[in-house]
């Protein structure tokens, strides 16, 4: 048993090493993975969970087995070295007739054989189906019917009890005398005999050595059902403060990502008011803009009125001058003053041609400085989406990091843990053992014999706990994947709504752009206009040149005609 213990737990120490190194090597390499790829990493750490939620199982059961059989030792050293009471032989020749003496006889050789071919039983069902993995569970084979075999021993058991009372009725040939010190007997022997106490009945030693036994198998067994009611009532309670505690640790994660979602939607707002401010300001620099604009356009007009009033004057003149010509005699000068006149309309007409010149390029080049500024502040919004986005992943993988390596620590301290209380208890083990060792040589049998039938009990106690506990860690995993899949739907919503905000500053930017074009064409109207009127003008001045050109002739002809 101790070279068995000592080599289980050099084999865990190995396994634990390895496990640890293999940890570090995907530590390194979870550092290089990005957050989009991270299906394998997650898969292979829940495999290794599961390995190492098994080793930590089958330490915990092989503890528990030699502290039950460390229990069931001392109680059967107690048992043996209890002192038997010896009475005179002559009782049990008053008591027990040579008939019952025969089948007491066989029936103590009947259970005997039956107890050998159940202990022979459970040897081979050990040979078969004992196989304890550490590193690569097998699969066990199927055992033995162990409820027939604890049924056969029930049976033995209701046997030996039946002996025992027939050993206390009073055969019928005894005569009244006899009954009488039988009755003396009794009430005397009545506060210390017990059903099985057989030390006033003459019974060969080994068949007294096979009745003892049988009543220590039955002390143990029942010694055996109340440490198992206790581990049951003991693995209950530690489910439930696991439970409890995962539902703690449940709460703080939860109540840390609603704070944390609450965090990032007050930096969003922030920035979303950000962002609609600078769109704000955008837009009320183009509407000073475009004020600015139609302030320009209402001068252009203006100045387009005073030259048509200026013109239709000079009209005014040029008719009233023209009858003055022909009333006066002193043309000449009023001519030579008319064409000073042209003289300066022609200067006042160029200068007004170099101002409108001046304004469209000066429009032009505020138009180019609007839509370049629009520019600019699509791209800028654009980069810093980018950023923000940007900055909301790498939190992301960080956290995932920081969650990843604090449950490879605390699972290394736990594994840590688990390494010296092992230690400690395997010395303990090795304490209890030497000490054990000096007790008396003469029930190793029987204790052999025991000791199976008790590996064989437990080994079916381990087994439904590893259910449960295969059951608790599959449920456990289901709960973890469900939770990945919410986070994966909550980013999947996150990035849906920043993709809607984007689509929702592109169309405000459409109709931004739309406003400007409207602009454009209106201003381009004006223009149109205002060609349209320079050209009219032309064609004025070109007719009033013809006029005067007219005139001239017509004078210059009287002229000559009157001299």
């Amino acid at each position: 048993m101790k070279e068995k213990s000592l080599g289980f737990i050099t084999k865990i120490v190995k396994h634990k090493k390895y496990w640890s190194y293999q940890n570090k090597e995907s530590c390194r390499e979870s550092t290089n993975i990005t957050v989009p790829s991270q299906k394998m990493p997650v898969l292979s750490i829940l495999v290794l969970w599961m390995l190492r939620w098994r080793a930590i199982q089958s330490v915990l059961e092989v503890l528990n087995r030699s502290q039950k059989l460390e229990a069931c030792r001392k109680e059967r050293n107690k048992l043996v070295n209890c002192e038997t009471t010896t009475t005179p032989l002559r009782r049990k020749l008053k008591k027990c007739s040579k008939k019952e003496i025969t089948s007491y006889r066989n029936n103590i050789a009947s259970n005997m054989r039956r107890t050998k071919s159940i202990q022979n039983k459970l040897n081979e069902d050990e040979k078969n189906n004992f196989h304890f993995v550490t590193k690569k569970p097998k699969r066990r084979c199927k055992k033995s019917k162990s409820i027939s075999d604890l049924m056969d021993l029930k049976e033995l058991c209701k046997k030996v009890d039946r002996i025992a009372v027939l050993e206390r009725c009073e055969p019928q040939d005894i005569s009244v005398e006899q009954l009488s010190v039988k009755k003396r007997s009794r009430s005397r022997n009545k506060n210390h005999r017990s059903l099985m106490d057989i030390s006033d009945i003459h019974i060969p030693d080994q068949d007294r050595k096979i009745l003892d036994n049988m009543r220590r198998k039955r002390e143990q067994r029942q010694h055996g059902e109340d440490l198992a009611y206790r581990i049951n009532i003991y693995w209950e309670q530690m489910r439930e403060e696991e439970k409890r505690l995962t539902s703690e640790q449940k709460q703080k994660w939860q109540n840390f990502i609603s704070a944390k979602r609450n965090v990032e939607h007050g930096v969003n707002h922030i920035r979303l008011e950000e962002l609609r401010m600078a769109f704000e300001n955008n837009q009320r620099q183009l509407k000073e803009q475009i004020r600015e604009k139609d302030e320009k356009v209402k001068e252009i007009k203006q100045e387009i009125e005073d030259r048509k009033t200026f013109e239709n004057s000079l009209k005014q003149d040029i008719e009233f001058e023209k009858h003055k010509i022909a009333s006066d005699n002193n043309f000449y000068e009023q001519m030579n003053a008319l064409q000073h006149k042209k003289k300066l309309h022609d200067i006042n007409l160029l200068k007004q041609k170099k101002a409108k010149e001046l304004r469209i390029k000066s429009l032009q080049l505020n138009q180019e400085r609007v839509t370049s500024t629009n520019r600019m502040e699509e791209l800028r919004h654009v980069l810093q989406l980018e950023r923000m986005q940007a900055r909301h992943d790498d939190e992301i993988r960080r956290k995932f990091d920081e969650c990843q390596a604090k449950e490879r620590r605390a699972f290394q301290n736990h594994l840590d843990k688990m390494a010296t209380r092992m230690r400690e208890l395997a010395a303990k083990s090795l304490q209890r053992e030497q000490h054990m060792g000096q007790v008396h040589r003469v029930a190793r049998e029987l204790e052999d014999g025991m000791q199976r039938w008790q590996d064989r009990v437990m080994l079916m106690q381990y087994e439904q706990l590893r259910r449960a506990k295969e059951n608790a860690a599959l449920y456990t995993d289901n709960k973890k994947l469900r939770a990945e899949i919410d986070n994966k739907r909550r980013v999947l919503e996150h990035s849906a709504k920043i993709q809607r905000v984007k689509e929702a500053e592109k169309e405000r930017l459409r109709n931004i752009k739309k406003e400007i074009e409207a602009e454009e064409k209106k201003i381009n109207r004006l223009k149109q206009k205002k060609s349209l009127e320079i050209q009219m003008g032309r064609k004025l001045a070109l007719n009033t040149a013809e006029l005067r050109k007219e005139i001239r002739r017509s004078t210059e002809l009287h002229l000559c005609n009157q001299r």
